[in-house]
């Protein structure tokens, strides 16, 4: 099926819709291209925790061209200007890989061992290993530490493979009597921060009619496009789909969380097996 001529804009999700981690799916970048050459703006709109210049290397690395797309709003952009406000900033204990350590410490912010926590994932060299945070969070919660969750998806399949997230160890931080701000979808300010991106690179103030989102998960990709009024198109072999099938993710997606109300209120404009099927 193809898109609606009228949704001149799309925020597309990254990982499970474009890319696995390890290459993108394939004719995704061919859709996009289409999109392109149909005068479409597209801004990738990604949990990933690293501020976009961050997500434009990944990007190139994994051979998805820059001409594919007109610009990308993460997580980390949105949480960048909260944690460089803040007077306490440099005592915030770090949880993420070093990758994204790194990241942020060019952006100037720095890191100790005690204070509020600012989660980016787990460890390189530890992945889903919840045993082994666990004490950090116990103290954590014992302060009273705030936790800035630069991710809030639970979990990605890297390569065929589950892989927890900074959503995950924020729920488990939230569980302990932990404070939580998240910063994302499906929280409304990232998609603020996406409508002007739009808008600049567009030439002209877009307004949210001609706006469709295009995501996997429904906690987030879903919820916030509901949330913030766009249309949006599902991909149900994503996320969604790793513990029970695409069936059942096409159904979580229909009914979110078993809210008709919310259901209702969804514009899905399209379910799809992958972004190729929208071309």
């Amino acid at each position: 099926m193809s898109l609606d001529p009228k949704y001149r804009v799309l925020f597309c999700d990254l990982w499970g819709c474009v890319h696995n981690g390890v290459a993108p799916f394939p004719g995704a970048v061919d859709t996009l291209l289409g999109w392109k050459a149909e005068g479409r703006t597209i801004v990738f709109l990604t949990n990933a925790p690293r501020p976009a210049h961050a997500v434009v290397e990944q990007l190139e690395s994994l051979d998805i061209p820059a001409d594919c797309y007109d610009g990308v709003v993460s997580s980390g952009d949105a949480a960048l200007a909260y944690l460089a406000e803040r007077e306490a900033a440099e005592q915030m204990v770090f949880v993420g890989p070093e990758r994204d350590r790194k990241v942020l410490l060019e952006e100037g912010l720095t890191f100790g061992d005690s204070g509020d926590i600012v989660c980016c994932g787990f460890a390189d060299d530890r992945p889903n290993d919840m045993a082994g945070v666990a004490p950090l969070l116990e103290a954590g919660a014992a302060r009273g530490a705030e936790m800035a969750c630069l991710n809030p998806d639970l979990f990605v399949i890297r390569g065929g493979k589950k892989e927890l997230c900074a959503g995950a160890i924020a729920e488990e931080y939230a569980a302990l009597g932990g404070k939580v701000t998240y910063f994302g979808k499906p929280y409304a300010p990232i998609y603020d921060r996406a409508m002007a991106v739009a808008s600049q690179a567009a030439g002209r103030t877009v307004s949210k009619e001609e706006v469709a989102a295009i995501g996997d998960n429904a906690k987030t990709d879903l919820r916030g496009a509901i949330d913030y009024g766009l249309a949006f198109a599902f991909i149900s072999t994503g996320v969604e789909a790793v513990e029970e099938g695409a069936e059942a993710g096409l159904a979580r997606a229909r009914h979110l969380f078993a809210g008709e109300a919310d259901a209702d209120k969804a514009l899905l404009i399209a379910a799809v097996e992958d972004l190729a099927a929208l071309s």
